[in-house]
């Protein structure tokens, strides 16, 4: 999914991969996994201050993330 919007707009596969991995450990452990979620800002902000992506790109990334993780886990009804 992040390559094809890559074809038109450089989105952060970093952020979409973490925010991915993150929010799937959140919905199979629940709570104790919130204490891993300050890595989402922390990793776009690096991103942001290395010049690797602007706002929008690292925004594009994140709702993708997400975007991945609710169709997997809506598709398999595993949604809470």
């Amino acid at each position: 999914m992040v390559a094809l919007v890559n074809l038109a707009y450089q989105a952060s596969f970093h952020l979409a991969l973490v925010t991915s991995l993150l929010s799937s450990l959140w919905l199979l452990f629940g709570l104790v996994s919130l204490l891993t979620m300050p890595l989402i800002p922390l990793l776009g902000l690096a991103r942001y201050r290395l010049g690797e992506h602007t706002q929008g790109q690292l925004m594009s990334g994140f709702a993708i993330g997400l975007a991945i993780t609710l169709a997997v886990f809506g598709g398999m009804a595993l949604l809470p």
